[in-house]
C-alpha cells in the first residue's frame, strides 16, 4: 500500500493505493536495491497516475456518477435489474438479465458504436468518464433499448 500525501498534510487529501492482482509484486518493501523497471512496474505507474487525475479532477467526477446514475436508471426499466449501486462511474449487467449471453451483448452494443465489455463471464460493464457525455449515453440507452426490445 502507498500513500500520497498524508492526512492533514500541506491540507491535502492521502490517496491509499493498494495493488490487487496482478500487480501484487509490483514494489517489494524488503528489498533496499532498485531493479530495473518491468511491465508490472509500468502498469502500476499507470494505476498511480489514474489515481492521481482522480484525486486533481475529483470534482468532476460527481458528472460522472450522476451519468452512470442515469444510466443505471434506464438500463434498471429495459432489464429487470442494472447492478452496481453507489456512487460510481461504472454500471453493471448480469446477462441473467438480458435477453441473449453477454458476449453477444457486447458484440451487439459494438455494432451500434457503443463499447461496453465482459468483466467476468456473465456480467456486462458500461464506464462513464470524461469522454462519455449526455450524448454518449443517451446513444447507450437507445442502443440497449434496440436490444431489449422495449
Amino acid at each position: 500500500m502507498a500513500t500520497l500525501g498524508g492526512p492533514g498534510v500541506g491540507g491535502q487529501r492521502s490517496l491509499n493505493l493498494v495493488a490487487v492482482p496482478p500487480p501484487t509484486s509490483i514494489v517489494d518493501f524488503r528489498s533496499d536495491t532498485v531493479t530495473r523497471p518491468t511491465d508490472e512496474m509500468r502498469q502500476a505507474g499507470v494505476l498511480a497516475a489514474a489515481a492521481l487525475i482522480g484525486l486533481r479532477d475529483r470534482d468532476r467526477l460527481v458528472e460522472d456518477h450522476a451519468r452512470a446514475g442515469d444510466l443505471r436508471a434506464g438500463l434498471s426499466e429495459m432489464f429487470s435489474e442494472a447492478i452496481g449501486g453507489g456512487p460510481t462511474n461504472m454500471v453493471t449487467l448480469s446477462d441473467d438479465a438480458l435477453p441473449m449471453t453477454g458476449e453477444e451483448f457486447v458484440d451487439r452494443m459494438r455494432e451500434q458504436d457503443v463499447l461496453v465489455s465482459l468483466i467476468k463471464p456473465g456480467v456486462v460493464r458500461f464506464v462513464t468518464h470524461r469522454d462519455v457525455g449526455d450524448a454518449a449515453v443517451d446513444q447507450a440507452l437507445a442502443a440497449a433499448s434496440g436490444l431489449s426490445g422495449k
